[in-house]
Parts: structure tokens; sequence; C-alpha cells
């Protein structure tokens, strides 16, 4: 087997060399120049696509190569590069014609004498060809293992060679895919690069060496048309104009105009030029300087003619006059006391309709604004989390608060779990008395054998496909359940975490989180509702934004204004459904309450144990949440609680993350004690990393287990501390899906225990619809009191306007004050 794989892989690589080198002799011959000098620049991609065995990992660097050789231009290099990742990947068809042949050759000896004609005619190797081509050219890039099912499918639809017997050689190329991957990646990296050689020499498109200063005057050259408007000089008319709808005195504003002489210093653009000497500037931001002045309903524009408190005249707009400010957002939050009422309500309904049967059409309706709520709420979230986040990053980036703000950050989350689980330990010793010894549930069968029957009548046999005339004949097959659960509670935990509770270490689970910060893919991260990728990537986008923008050049960061004004679309799509959240919350509670998995035998089986989560919780929020707002804040922390009721209640009602973080930071919003940029960028680093709620059921719960199933004695005060920190560790890493909580459960249990989860597991999971409420509405509001107190620290606590106008001018979204 060894002799065979070095044949295929020696005969494939001498063919892909072959193609590099009719390759660079066409360039050669095409272009009348070198193609090795232009080629020693591109290794550095090179050796990237064969570390990562992917074209598209290689794609940014094959641009920057290709680009760096001063041979191609750079959009040009990208456009010829990025298609050719898809279009021309000349490896990937000479693989699957090589590999096509390949197990043709070497089944030879077992096919029949029709499968050998279709094998030697001229015109299905000719197919052959073209098929690889086309299959390489429209679906590429292929997916791990995607070849040797192209070259399946080959085999079947032009030789008419079923795959069946053939199986041990297709695995056998798939085998090898982690060394012909690599190689074939490269040389589709080489081609594009040539390719895109010989496509600026016809569209003499070729780029001179030129020095940083000549490329960045170019650079702007090019986009000053496309980005930049036209700063034309503005009369003394139209400035008072703009400082009266401003709210802001005429007399205060100077009438200077600016030129567009590019040779005119412009002192306001450049970092460090204000008038007096700043600390730390605030990350604060607002659409406008007055926006907590100006009347609300004067929601779009400045031409509305409205009239704000401290003018002195009223506004008099006329219609040739320009609208040079942008839109004066009005941020509307819930009703704190509309939505407690429509919880409560919905809570009593529910209760009550949850005792009699009632149509399932009927549950459908009265649900259904709840549910369209919801769905209107999740479509937000995610892209207000990305312009958020953004925004908020390029702020700490500019303001100088990076490091302090992440540091507290990392800090307080941590110690808010660490003592969540050290906490929910004492409660569940309290009740450890009431957590009586219980019977196991029954188990199902835990392992079967079968044998399968074919539609022809005949059974799955080992000698063929189906072939077994008698029961007998066939193949005796085994059913094994892996984690010895009952079945439909091992199919809850495997369709909700996607990770069956044996088959991951806790170390494997925790290092997955880690994988998950950064996403391979921005747009899957998107569709899979993957927070903590997409805030990561919204923080590197941010901190990016900052890096390359030169403020000196008196140009606006043109992206981060483009981030910011759809931010501001969305916060405006938000102010719609504001006032729909309390009748969602009576429609989701009542519907939840009414249609609850929770039966009374359930509810008595596991009382103490929700019993004792409710108190682990409510000792938390009392006992640490609102001690350390007391000591540091300073303040009643019940006051700043009630303003977290609406969130709160919406959880409960929803127990959805995504509709509720929009809630929750409106919630905020209108408390007024936190800056609304670092609201935002708390919620949405807390509600991934800050779940001290999932941190106490993993206390809890492991402690009922032991005590109900007459284990207690592996309770021993070594593991109890080692429970704690995989408590803490776990709650940080948990994925936000339901049922994810359960299956860490069962893992922190074998990694401490015993290797069986006992059976009293099941009256844990009985209780989850209600569990998993109560862990994400204290984890919001932990996130919350964290943001309350990082705005106390780093006096973030009020809209700072003077400072946001002019942190507005070094993130380059204004040219200064107006």
């Amino acid at each position: 087997m060894a002799a065979t794989a070095l044949a295929f892989v020696a005969v494939l690589l001498l063919a892909l060399v072959l193609d590099v080198v009719v390759m660079m002799a066409l360039a050669a011959l095409l272009t009348r120049s070198n193609p090795f000098a232009f080629l020693k620049h591109l290794v550095s991609a090179q050796l990237l696509a064969l570390s990562s065995a992917s074209t598209l990992v290689a794609l940014p660097a094959t641009v920057t190569t290709v680009a760096g050789s001063n041979r191609v231009s750079s959009p040009l290099a990208f456009i010829v590069c990025a298609s050719g990742t898809v279009l021309n990947q000349t490896g990937s068809a000479l693989y699957l014609s090589v590999a096509t042949l390949f197990v043709l050759t070497a089944s030879a000896s077992g096919m029949s004498s029709d499968e050998l004609t279709a094998v030697e005619a001229l015109g299905n190797n000719v197919a052959m060809v073209f098929t690889n081509a086309l299959i390489a050219s429209v679906l590429s890039p292929l997916p791990a293992g995607g070849k040797t099912v192209a070259l399946a499918t080959t085999l079947g639809a032009i030789f008419r060679v079923t795959a069946g017997p053939r199986a041990v050689l297709l695995a056998f190329m798939a085998a090898l895919e982690w060394i012909t991957n690599p190689l074939v990646a490269c040389v589709n990296v080489t081609n594009n690069a040539l390719v895109a050689f010989v496509v600026a020499h016809y569209l003499d498109e070729e780029r001179a060496a030129e020095t940083v200063g000549e490329r960045t005057e170019r650079m702007e050259w090019q986009f000053d048309g496309l980005l930049a408007p036209r700063r034309n000089s503005r009369s003394a008319t139209t400035a008072a104009y703009r400082a009266a709808a401003a709210g802001i005195p005429a007399d205060s504003i100077a009438t200077a105009t600016t030129s567009s002489n590019p040779d005119q210093d412009d002192d306001r653009s450049i970092p460090g030029s204000s008038g007096r000497d700043r600390e730390p500037l605030t990350m604060t931001m607002s659409p406008t300087a007055t926006a907590m002045f100006r009347d609300p309903l004067a929601t779009f524009n400045n031409r509305k003619g409205v009239p704000w408190t401290g003018s002195t005249a009223p506004l008099h707009a006329g219609a040739d006059l320009p609208d040079d400010m942008l839109v004066d957002l009005y941020y509307k939050t819930p009703s704190l006391w509309l939505t407690s009422a429509a919880g409560a309500i919905g809570l009593v309904v529910g209760g009550l309709l949850n005792k009699y049967p009632v149509n399932e059409d009927a549950q459908l309706w009265i649900g259904l604004i709840g549910w369209l709520v919801i769905r209107a709420l999740e479509c937000l979230t995610l892209p207000l989390i990305f312009t958020s986040v953004t925004i908020c990053f390029s702020n700490l980036v500019v303001s100088s608060k990076t490091r302090p703000v992440m540091t507290r950050m990392t800090i307080y989350f941590v110690l808010a779990a660490l003592l969540a689980s050290c906490v929910a330990l004492a409660v569940a010793f309290c009740f450890a008395g009431t957590f009586t010894l219980k019977t196991d549930p029954p188990v199902t069968t835990t392992s079967f054998q079968f044998v399968l029957q074919c539609s022809n009548g005949q059974y799955f046999s080992s000698n063929g496909e189906c072939v077994g005339l008698e029961l007998h004949d066939g193949q005796v097959l085994t059913a094994s359940n892996v984690t010895g659960l009952p079945d439909a509670l091992q199919l809850s935990l495997a369709t909700a975490s996607g990770v069956f509770p044996d088959t991951q270490s806790l170390a494997s689970q925790v290092v997955l989180f880690f994988g998950d910060l950064f996403t391979e893919n921005i747009t899957e991260a998107f569709v899979s509702v993957q927070f903590l990728g997409i805030t990561i990537f919204s923080m590197l986008v941010g901190a990016a934004l900052m890096t390359v923008y030169d403020p000196s050049t008196g140009e606006l960061n043109h992206a981060l204004v483009l981030i910011r004004q759809v931010h501001v679309v969305l916060e405006m799509i938000l102010n719609w459904l504001v006032p729909y959240i309390p009748v969602g919350t009576v429609s989701m509670m009542t519907y939840s309450i009414m249609t609850g998995e929770l039966s009374q035998q359930a509810l008595s089986d596991s009382l103490y144990f929700t019993l004792a989560m409710v108190v682990a919780l409510a000792a938390n929020f009392f006992g640490v949440a609102c001690v350390f707002y007391a000591i540091l804040v300073r303040r009643n922390p019940l006051k700043f609680a009630w303003f977290l009721v609406p969130s709160a209640m919406y959880m409960l009602a929803t127990g959805n993350y995504m509709a509720t973080i929009p809630v929750l930071m409106r919630s905020l919003e209108k408390s007024r004690q936190v800056s609304r940029t670092l609201a935002q960028f708390t919620v949405c680093l807390g509600v991934s990393l800050c779940l001290c709620g999932t941190a106490v059921f993993f206390v809890v719960a492991p402690i009922f287990m032991a005590y109900t199933s007459g284990q207690e004695d592996v309770l021993t005060p070594a593991r109890l501390v080692l429970l704690i920190l995989l408590a803490t560790v776990s709650s940080i890493g948990t994925p936000l899906v339901q049922g994810s909580a359960l299956t860490f459960t069962c893992t922190i249990w074998r990694t401490l225990f015993t290797s069986q989860v006992p059976g009293s597991f099941a009256y844990v999971a009985a209780m989850e619809w209600v569990m998993y409420r109560l862990r994400r509405t204290y984890n919001i509001v932990a996130a919350a009191f964290i943001a309350r107190i990082l705005a106390e620290q780093l006096d973030e606590t009020v809209e700072d306007e003077e400072d946001r106008a002019f942190l507005d001018q070094q993130l380059g979204m204004t040219h200064g004050p107006q």
C-alpha cells in the first residue's frame, strides 16, 4: 500500500510540475519577460498554501505578493486572484484526472468486459477531462473530502463504473488528501498569479516601483473623487444657518470657510490640535452634538423648523439651504411599568391556560405577536452588534482606554463567575438535607443488534451490498447508546449542543470554545449566530480602521462613517420596534407558560433543586452584585436594577439572547448611568463571556445529582475546589444554545466524579425549560451591573458632548466643530 501511495503521489507531482512549467512557458512567450523574476515574490503565498492546504486561506497573501511585485496593479491583482480562486483551479482538475485514471488502472483486474470497453473509449476519457475541468471551475474550492466525492461521481456518470467495489480505493484517495491538497493548493496559487501577470501585461496594468509617499498620493488621487465630497467654500449665511440648526449661538461659530487648496493648513484635523490639554477622552457617541437637548420629534433632519429649548429665535429653514446635519436620533426605551405589567399578566394568564387543554391553533395565535417581535429583534441584533462594537472599539483606540477597559472587564467577568460558583456551593450544601435519594428512572436498552433488509427482499451482507438470501446470511450490525443516558435525552442533548457528552472531554470542549474566538467565515458566523466570533471580528475591524486612518490628510474616515450611518439606521428601526416590546412580552410569556413542558411530577421530583437554584441566583444578586455595586459605585443598586426590569421580563418570556440584547441596550440607555458606547460594548461581550448564572448551575446540579443518587461520598474537599474552578472556566466557554449547559454538566461530572452519569441527571434535565430562563436572566443582569461599575470607574456615566464632538473629529467622522 505504501508503494502504491508513493507511485500515485509521484505521478500527481509530476503532472502538477508539468502544468506549472507549461504556464511559465506561456507567460514568458506572451509577456516576453522572465517569469522567475515575478514568481520569486510569490514564495510566501506558496508556503501559506502548502501549510494551510487552502487556496482561499492563501488568497490575501497571494494578492499582496502579486501587487508587491510591481508588475500587476493592486485592483487587477485582487480581481484576477479572487476570481481565479473559484474559476481557475487547474491543480484540482489535474488531481481529479490523475486520480480517476489511477482508480481505473488499479481496479482494472476486477472489471467486466463492458466496463473495460468503457474505460478504454477515447470519448469517455475526453468527457472525463472536460467534466473534471468543469467541476474544478464551478464547484471549487471543494471542501474537505469533496474531491473524493467528485471522483466517485465521475466514475459512475462517465465510465459507468460503480463506486461500491472500489470503496477501498476511494477511501485510500481520501486518506491521501492531507498530502495532495497542499500540492494542489500551491499549484492553484501559482497559476492564478501567472494569469494575473499575463493579463496585466496586455491591459497595461503594470505598476512601476514607487515610494510610500507616491503610493499614498496615488491612492488619494484614485479615491478622492469617489469618496470625499468637494469642500466648496461656504458663505456666512450658510454657517449661521448651521449654527441655528444645531442650536448653537451664531456668534460662537467661526465663519471662516474651508478651502479646497491642499496647501492650506487645517489644524482641526490634526491630533492634539485642541486648544486645551485633554485627559483621556470619554468614548461616548451621539448622532449630533445637541441630541440630548433637541426636541425628540425633530427626528430626521434639521429642515423641519422645529426649535429647541435653548434657541433664542424660531428656526426658519429655507428649502434651498443644504441639509448638512445627519440624523438627530432620539433613542426610545421600553416602558418600565408597561413591560412589568405585561410580564405579570402573561405569567398569570399562561399559568391558568396551562391547566386547561387549549387548541394548538389557538396557542399559535396567542404567541403570534410575540414571535413576530422576536424575529424582528433577531434580525437587528447581529448587525447591531457588528456596528456597535466596531464603533465602540474605534472609540476605545482613540480615547486610549483600550487597555483599562479590557483589563477591568476581563477581571470582573472572571471574578463574577468565580464568586457565583462559591456562593452556589454554599447554597447547595444548605439544601443538601432536602436532596433525598431518588430511584433511577427506567433506562432504555443501551445496545442492540440488527440486520438490514434491502428493497429486493434480500439482506445486506459482507459479501455484497444486497446478496444475502436468508436472515443468517445478513451482516449483523450493532447499535450502541454511547452515553448510557435515555435515548430521548441523548437526542435532545445532541440536537441542542451538537456534542455528545461522552465523546469529548472538558478540555476539548473548552478548546473548542477558544476556537470560536476567530471565525473562519464571518458570513457563516452570522448565519450560525456566533456572538463571540462576530464580536471579536468587529473589534479587529474597529482597530484596523483607526490604524489605517491618517487624520493629517483632513479627509473623513469614510469606512467608519459608513458603518456609523448603518448603525443609525438600525437604531432607527429599533425605535420603531420598542413600543411593541410590552405586547411581545405578554404574548410570549403567555405562550411559554401555557405550552411549557413542565409536568407536576417533574416539578415534584425536582422541587428542591429548583429552589436551590433560585436561592443561589438570588444570593448572588443581593450578596455579590448589589454589594459590589454599593461599594464601587456608592449608589443604591436596586434603583439601577429597576431599569433592567424590561430586559429581565423579556428574557424570562422568550429565553432568547438575540431578541433580548437590543432590549437590554435600551434599558441601559434609559438609566442614563452608562454611556451608550460602553453599554453596547460590555453587553455584546458580556452575553458571551459573563455567564454567572450558568456557573451557578454547574455547581448546584452536580451536588444535587450526587446526593439524589447516593454518591455524596465523592464530594471531597479537593473535588469541590476543582468543581468551583471547572464551573468558572466552563461558564465562560459555554455555547449560547439551549441544552449546552446539560452537556457541560455531564462532562464536569465525568471529569471530577465517576465515569457514568447517575440516573438522577434526568431530574435535572426535566427542569431545563425553567433553568435556562433563570440562568440567562441573571447573566444579562450581571453584565449590566458590570457595565455600570466600569462606567463609574472610567468616568463613562454620562454623555460628554464636548469630548464626543472632539472624539468624532479624531475618529475622522467629522471635519471638526461647525
